[in-house]
C-alpha cells in the first residue's frame, strides 16, 4: 500500500466492551475517552519489497483498517512529511444519553503526505480506547494512482481494460472489488470516454500538440469508504491531417473524420510547421493545389504511413494507414504543389496528374526537397524548381508539357541529387510537346546529380 497526498483509515464501528458483559442500563466503569493520537513510522524493507510500485500521482486517497499496520512501499524520508489524524463519531447512541454499554463509534483516520515527494515504507499503528473493542472488519478506500500515455494528433488512442487506469490502482483490502465510474466528456483539448474496466479511448481536438489530461473516479462499490480520483495525462506529439475523397465529409481532418478534398483542407485545417498531410488513395483524383508550409510532409497512400513519415507509434494508438497505391492530384489551374522560400519538404507516395502549371513548384530559395515514391503523368510541366537542394528518387516522369509555357523540367541552380528510377516501370522520364524544350537545367552547384533514367 502507498501513502501519497491523503490516505484514509476507517473501522466500520467500535462497541463498548460493558456491552456483553453488563446491563444496557449501566454506564461502564469509566466514561469512553476521546480518540487517541495514531502514529505512522517507516516499515521495514523486508516488508516494502512485496509493495508494487504503480505510476506516480499527484493526489490519492485511501481507507484502510484502522488497528492493522499497513505497509507501503520505499519514499525519501527526507523529502516526505507524514502525519496522521484521527476523529471519532457516534453512530448509535443506546439510551440514556451520554456514554452507554452497547454505544456504537466510528474512529476515522486520515494519513496525510505533506511532502513534495512520494512516500514509502510506513507504518500505522493506533490504541483504541480500553472500553471499547473492534467488531466487524475494516474498511479501506480504494487509491487511485495517475496515469500517463501518448498519442499522435488528429489519430487518438483506444487502451484496452488490461494497460487501462486500473493497471496500477490499489484497494488494500479488497483490489478485486475495483472499478471506474463510467464516464465521458470533453478535455481542454480533445475528448474521451472510459468504462468501468478503466479500458478508455481520447482523441485530441483537431490540430492539437501539447499536453491535455482528465481526470476518472475509482470506486471499491463500498458505502463505507469514499471513492478516489485520478488523473491521466496525455501527450499529443506530432500532427496528422487525413483526406479522403470516400468519406462521408466535410469532416474536421481528424482520421476518424477526414476532410473530402484538398479545398477543406485550405479552408479549414489549422495546419502549423512540420504537421504531416495524408491523402487516402480514395476514388479517382483530388483536384486542387498544395502550398507546403516548413517541414511539412505530404504523403499518399502509396506507402505506409507511419513509416514514410519516421513516425515512432505510440503504444495503444488507433492504427495508421497501410499502403495501398498512389494518391492522384490533379489541379487545372495552376500548379499542384508548390514550395515556399526557404522552406523544406518531403513528399511521398503521391502521383501528379493534369496540371496548368507544374507538378511541383518552388520559386527561388527553397531549403530541401525529399521525394520517394511519386510519379508525375499527365499535361503541364513535372518540375520547376530555382535555388534549392533535392534529395529525390521519383518513380517515373511522364510530361505532356502542351499547357506548359516553358519546359518540362526546369532546373536552375538546384544542387543534391535527382534520380528517376523504377525498375519495371517503364520508360523512366518520358516528355512530350514541350514549349521550349525537354529539360532545362542551369547554374547547376558542384556536385550535383541528375539522373534521369532510360
Amino acid at each position: 500500500m502507498r501513502v501519497r497526498n491523503n490516505f484514509i483509515i476507517l473501522s466500520r464501528v467500535a462497541r463498548l466492551t460493558a456491552m456483553l458483559a453488563i446491563v444496557l442500563s449501566l454506564l461502564p466503569a469509566n466514561p469512553v475517552s476521546a480518540a487517541s493520537s495514531p502514529a505512522v513510522s517507516p516499515a521495514p524493507a523486508a516488508a516494502r519489497a512485496s509493495n508494487p510500485a504503480p505510476r506516480p500521482a499527484s493526489s490519492n486517497t485511501a481507507l484502510a483498517g484502522l488497528w492493522a499496520a499497513a505497509v507501503q512501499p520505499a519514499r525519501d524520508p527526507d523529502a516526505a512529511v507524514i502525519t496522521a489524524t484521527k476523529t471519532d463519531a457516534l453512530q448509535n447512541d443506546v439510551p440514556p444519553a451520554g456514554p452507554t454499554a452497547g454505544d456504537t463509534i466510528r474512529y476515522t483516520t486520515t494519513i496525510a503526505n505533506s511532502g513534495s515527494t512520494e512516500a514509502t515504507g510506513v507504518t500505522f499503528a493506533d490504541t483504541i480506547d480500553s472500553h471499547t473493542t473492534l467488531s466487524g472488519v475494516a474498511h479501506v478506500s480504494p487509491i487511485a494512482f495517475d496515469d500517463s500515455y501518448d498519442s499522435i494528433g488528429n489519430v487518438g488512442i483506444t487502451v484496452p481494460s488490461a494497460n487501462g487506469v486500473l493497471a496500477n490502482d490499489v484497494d488494500p483490502d479488497n483490489n478485486a472489488s475495483l472499478s471506474v465510474v463510467p464516464a465521458a466528456g470533453g478535455t481542454a483539448h480533445g475528448a474521451f470516454a472510459i468504462g468501468s474496466d478503466g479500458g478508455f479511448s481520447y482523441l485530441s481536438s483537431a490540430g492539437y500538440e501539447g499536453p491535455d489530461s482528465f481526470t476518472y473516479t475509482l470506486t471499491d462499490n463500498d458505502p463505507l469508504t469514499p471513492n478516489d480520483t485520478g488523473t491521466v495525462n496525455i501527450t499529443v506529439n506530432d500532427v496528422i491531417w487525413f483526406i479522403d475523397n470516400t468519406a462521408a465529409g466535410p469532416g474536421t481532418g481528424v482520421m476518424s473524420n477526414p476532410f473530402t478534398s484538398i479545398t477543406g483542407f485550405n479552408n479549414v485545417a489549422a495546419d502549423e510547421a512540420g504537421d504531416i498531410i495524408f491523402i487516402y488513395q480514395g476514388v479517382g483524383s483530388y483536384p486542387g493545389a498544395f502550398t507546403l508550409l516548413n517541414q511539412q510532409q505530404l504523403i499518399g497512400q502509396g506507402v505506409d504511413l507511419a513509416a514514410a513519415a519516421g513516425l515512432t507509434v505510440p503504444p495503444y494508438s488507433n492504427a495508421l494507414p497501410g499502403a495501398t497505391a498512389n494518391s492522384l492530384l490533379t489541379n487545372l489551374s495552376g500548379n499542384a504543389i508548390s514550395l515556399v522560400t526557404g522552406n523544406s519538404n518531403t513528399i511521398k507516395g503521391l502521383t501528379v496528374g493534369n496540371t496548368s502549371g507544374a507538378a511541383i513548384y518552388a520559386p527561388a530559395g527553397f531549403g530541401t526537397l525529399t521525394v520517394r515514391n511519386v510519379a508525375i503523368s499527365g499535361n503541364g510541366a513535372a518540375l520547376d524548381l530555382a535555388n534549392g537542394t533535392l534529395d529525390a528518387i521519383f518513380d517515373n516522369i511522364a510530361s505532356n508539357a502542351a499547357s506548359a509555357a516553358g519546359w518540362a523540367i526546369s532546373l536552375n541552380g538546384v544542387g543534391g541529387s535527382l534520380a528517376v528510377s523504377n525498375p519495371g516501370a517503364g520508360t523512366d522520364t518520358g516528355i512530350t510537346n514541350a514549349g521550349y524544350g525537354g529539360i532545362s537545367i542551369i547554374n547547376a552547384p558542384v556536385g550535383a546529380s541528375y539522373n534521369f533514367g532510360e
